[in-house]
């Protein structure tokens, strides 16, 4: 059964293994670890994935910028957001068509259509 360490423990050995650090910085495969030493690993990695998901909010990012965004109602059913979300083009597949970012130039323009929108 694969070891498991909290957070305190793996802050604990965050600055004893090189090894640990070579993973985590990208400079060495996880694989070589051994079973403690992975451990530690995804210890770390879960609290850092924590905390990135704990500070994503999407739906501002993408009001910020103009986007429409979908997403999933209590009842399964797609839900468009957004102030484009009366122009938002969905896929067969349910996704959104990206639209290209447009300037002031081509703002009369239509947009170009995608390959994936069957439409």
């Amino acid at each position: 059964m694969p070891m498991r360490m909290d957070g305190d423990a793996a802050k604990a050995v965050r600055g004893v293994s090189s090894d640990i650090q070579r993973v985590l910085a990208g400079d060495a495969a996880y694989d070589e670890l051994g079973e403690r030493g992975q451990a530690v690993v995804r210890a770390i990695w879960d609290e850092k994935m924590t905390n990135r998901l704990a500070r994503l909010d999407l739906a501002t990012e993408f009001t910020r910028e103009n986007r429409s965004w979908i997403e999933a109602d209590e009842r399964g059913k797609a839900v468009v957001h957004g102030e484009n979300s009366s122009q938002a083009r969905i896929t067969s597949a349910g996704r959104p068509v990206p639209r290209p970012a447009r300037g002031p130039a081509q703002a009369d323009s239509p947009a170009p259509k995608s390959r994936l929108d069957p439409a």
